[in-house]
Parts: structure tokens; sequence; C-alpha cells
């Protein structure tokens, strides 16, 4: 005998109803396990960006702390060659100003220019006085020059605190004068 067709269909739509259950079910739990490893890998990139965060400001603190040191260094090197050349200034003025000793008292030259001819040069102290129109080129220039050198020596030791830079090799002046 056949069994009742109400039990058949009730048997078989409870196992319909079980696979479609245990399907969702089984996509339920897979997307809370994309879920939480989602959720992990944001916690794990929160902790890096917060620390890369804490790294990137020490350095701009650093190179802040770098640059000021600099800039203080430049101002001080500034106040020194206007100091200095101030002085020679004020020195050269009490002397007389600056001579030409190759100028011959007439404003002519005094200097053969011939190779290995006498040298016809009066000292120093009875040669000629620069017009003011050349002593201020001079003085400009050098100060100009002197200032050129001492930004030069600037760059170069900033670009050496900015890395990790190996020592010029021998015979490349480093733009120090010995002793310094």
């Amino acid at each position: 005998m056949l069994p009742n067709p109400r039990i058949i269909l009730g048997g078989l739509l409870a196992i319909i109803g079980a696979a479609l259950g245990g399907y969702f079910y089984g996509q339920h739990v897979e997307a809370l396990t994309w879920e939480a490893a989602i959720a992990a890998q944001k916690v794990e990139a929160a902790t890096i960006l917060q620390a890369e965060t804490e790294r990137a400001v020490a350095a701009e603190r650093a190179w802040r702390r770098v640059n000021d040191e600099m800039e203080i260094s430049h101002a001080k090197g500034q106040a020194a060659l206007d100091q200095a050349y101030d002085d020679a200034r004020r020195s050269a003025a009490a002397g007389g100003g600056l001579r030409d000793p190759g100028r011959g008292k007439g404003g002519g030259r005094s200097v053969p220019t011939a190779t290995g001819a006498a040298c016809l040069c009066q000292d120093g102290a009875t040669a000629p006085r620069l017009s003011a129109e050349a002593e201020d080129f001079l003085w400009r220039f050098a100060r100009d020059a002197d200032a050129a050198a001492q930004f030069a020596s600037e760059c170069r030791a900033w670009a050496m605190t900015s890395g990790d830079h190996p020592a010029p090799p021998s015979g490349i002046s480093t733009g120090r004068r010995p002793g310094e």
C-alpha cells in the first residue's frame, strides 16, 4: 500500500524547506565570515595608518627643527659677515680707502704687461686711491662672493642632513676652511 500523499507532500516540503534554510544559513554564515575578515583588515589598516601618521608627524617635526636651526645659523652667519665687512670698510676708510698699487700717480698703468719685466708697482701707502665707485663695486663684489660661498656651504650642510650621504672623496672640497 502506498503511503498517504499528504505525508509524502509534507515530507517533501520539509526537505525543500530544510535545504533552503541550510542554503540561506550558509550564505549568512559566509557573509558574517567575510564581514569579520573585512573588520579585522580595517582594524589592522587603522593601526598601520596611525603608526605611519605618527611617524610622518615626527619626521615633519624633525625637519622643522633642522630648518629652524639652519635659518638661525644662516642669520648668525649673515650678521657675522655684515659685521666683518663693516669692520673692514671702517679699517680701509681709516687707512685712506682702497688703493691700487698697480696704478701710477698720473692715473695710468705703471705695471708693464710684458712677462718677466720689472714691476714698477708702488707701495700700497703711496699708491693712488680707488674711486668711490670702484671701491663700492669691489666691496659689493667681495660681499656677494662671500655670501654665495656661505650659502653654498649651508646648502651642502642641509643636503648632508637630508639623508645618509657618504663623505666626499678625498680631494673634493667640503666648502669649509681648514680648522673649521
